[in-house]
């Protein structure tokens, strides 16, 4: 199967990304680290749609995924380690009084994709209870059945806010040009340094199934908002010091032309 990606033609032109989730979860509480995660990569990546899936499960169409070259689900999987194949990502939808919206594993498989990359940056829905791995290496598979070059996912449940953390972190190493492996590994090794994060249950589950030297073309926006107050009190502390410059320099002028040097 590897050999199989490799063979395969690989695009240069700028990657755009789609990423499904945030929102809700399964039991009606907010993931906020999946939010901020979403949103981050919305604002942060030229080519990037967020979508909560709409009132209506005909709204999103299992097709669409053919056009987008990386795919972010970021949300709930439900893993299922007996029946792996029946394992599928749940999609909360943007009104509380629609189910959720099941992508299975089987389902998955037989959806032709072009993606680079997907990333399953889920939290399993089933947490505190011990899973082999199986039912997520189903999803793995799946995508790349389905023609995905390079899946990345965890092993086991992940805690919602620093599975942002490592996320940003690792997007932000794929658009310096870094490889998904060099990525990933840079965004582990930067929670691993942090001491509230340092116990590998927090970054050691994620592993990449497929292709891990692909390297997907991200392009960044020039300014993204999180940066505008930074940005802005940059501006606003180079003009106060070109405006006290200026300020000196006409004293002296002006003190120069009253002793006629």
């Amino acid at each position: 199967m590897l050999a199989a990606m490799r063979a395969r033609p690989v695009t240069r032109t700028p990657t755009a990304i789609l990423v499904l989730g945030g929102g809700e979860s399964a039991n009606d509480n907010p993931l906020r680290g999946a939010t901020r995660e979403a949103g981050w990569l919305a604002d942060r990546f030229r080519d990037t749609e967020w979508r909560v899936v709409d009132s209506t499960r005909v709204a999103f169409g299992r097709k669409e995924l053919a056009d987008f070259g990386v795919l972010h689900f970021a949300g709930h999987t439900r893993a299922d380690d007996q029946h792996p194949w029946r394992s599928g990502i749940l999609i909360r939808s943007g009104s509380t009084q629609q189910p959720a919206l099941e992508l299975a594993a089987q389902d998955i498989a037989t959806q032709p994709m072009t993606a680079q990359l997907v990333v399953l940056s889920s939290c399993e829905s089933g947490a505190g209870r011990a899973t082999s791995g199986e039912g997520l290496a189903g999803l793995s598979t799946a995508f790349l059945a389905a023609g995905a070059r390079t899946v990345v996912a965890s092993l086991w449940p992940v805690e919602d806010n620093v599975t942002a953390r490592l996320m940003e972190e690792f997007y932000r190493r794929l658009a310096r040009g870094d490889t998904a492996a060099e990525a990933l590994r840079a965004a582990q090794e930067r929670l691993r340094r942090d001491p509230r994060t340092a116990h590998p249950f927090h970054w050691a589950g994620f592993v990449i199934t497929g292709e891990a030297l692909s390297r997907p073309r991200l392009r960044s926006v020039t300014l993204p908002r999180d940066q505008w107050p930074v940005y802005f009190l940059g501006v606003c502390l180079l003009l106060t010091i070109l405006s006290a410059a200026l300020g000196v320099r006409a004293v002296r002028r002006s003190n120069a032309s009253r002793t006629g040097v």
